[in-house]
């Protein structure tokens, strides 16, 4: 009987013991899984985060910025499709500047043309006028026979 009673004396011993180092063990416990789940969160945040700066400045029209985290998930699938749209949109911007400046000059040319063909038709006009005013003077004056001209028309 002695022997039981030192197994029990021993197991209340350990029961307590482990009764006052249980809370301190859970709690360092929950310190270190929040410190992992800190550093976690950090991890993939920081990536979303960069993503998200990407494509802010994308949406600002500027499609110099790239997608530089090398990750092989789906954080890393959308940096890449992000750089991918982004070489493309910027592609396109340039090509659409391009053609906008062949268009500003077409105008251009266009207008210069138009100014041509004005300047040409008052050029035109006012050189017209001279001579028909001459012949219309000429005409008046036979009609109302003034001066040597007459006209043989009996009306």
């Amino acid at each position: 009987m002695d022997s039981s009673v030192w197994k029990q004396g021993e197991v209340n011993i350990g029961l307590e013991s482990l009764k006052r180092i249980l809370p301190m063990l859970g709690a360092i416990t929950f310190l270190a899984a929040l410190a992992i789940a800190a550093l976690y969160t950090k991890y993939i945040t920081r990536s979303i985060l960069k993503v998200s700066e990407v494509s802010k400045k994308m949406a600002n029209l500027d499609f110099r910025v790239r997608y530089t985290e090398d990750r092989r998930d789906e954080i890393g699938i959308l940096g890449e499709n992000l750089n991918e749209l982004s070489e493309k949109l910027e592609s396109a911007l340039d090509e659409l500047k391009e053609k906008n400046t062949d268009l500003e000059k077409s105008i251009k040319l266009e207008q210069q043309l138009e100014q041509q063909q004005m300047a040409f038709f008052s050029a035109v006009s006012h050189e017209l006028k001279t001579p028909i005013t001459i012949l219309k003077g000429q005409i008046q004056g036979m009609l109302l026979e003034v001066g040597d001209i007459k006209t043989e028309i009996d009306i």
